[in-house]
């Protein structure tokens, strides 16, 4: 790449409306095992412990809410998924996205593919930071 030259990667709008339309099925879902009495689930072949069923309803609405949440915000994100150039890349790809790594910190590049949806894996370097003392200098003597 020239020192100008950037490849920008956008993001895929109908893989975050899907990711949307699952998070909300499974919170309804999840509000639904809430509903259910305590008779109802013990009649089940399986699963017929409330406190199961009831904490698996919680477990999935507090897991997928907070999924849809993060695909809500990042349909109205217009900032690339990812932008690489010559000093590194910008991840801005998820809700927990790595933001600028330089490319003195990347280790390994991956590629995979499943089912016909690529995936890179980008393996990287962490620097150790020293640990801060909490008093100045002038203290610690």
């Amino acid at each position: 790449m020239s020192s100008q030259e950037e490849k920008i990667i956008e993001l895929s709008k109908g893989k975050i409306f899907l990711l949307i339309f699952v998070a909300i099925a499974f919170v309804v879902i999840g509000i639904w095992m809430l509903t259910l009495d305590s008779e109802t689930i013990e009649g089940f072949r399986r699963f017929n412990s409330p406190t199961l069923v009831f904490g698996i309803g919680i477990a999935s609405i507090i897991l997928f809410g907070l999924m849809g949440a993060i695909g809500f915000r990042k349909l109205f994100d217009n900032s690339p998924g990812l932008i690489l150039n010559q000093d590194g890349f910008t991840d801005n790809s998820s809700g927990v996205s790595a933001g600028q790594v330089p490319w003195s910190e990347v280790v390994e590049i991956g590629q995979y593919e499943i089912q016909r949806q690529k995936f890179v894996s980008i393996y990287r370097f962490r620097r150790v930071r020293r640990r801060r003392h909490r008093l100045p200098l002038w203290l610690r003597r």
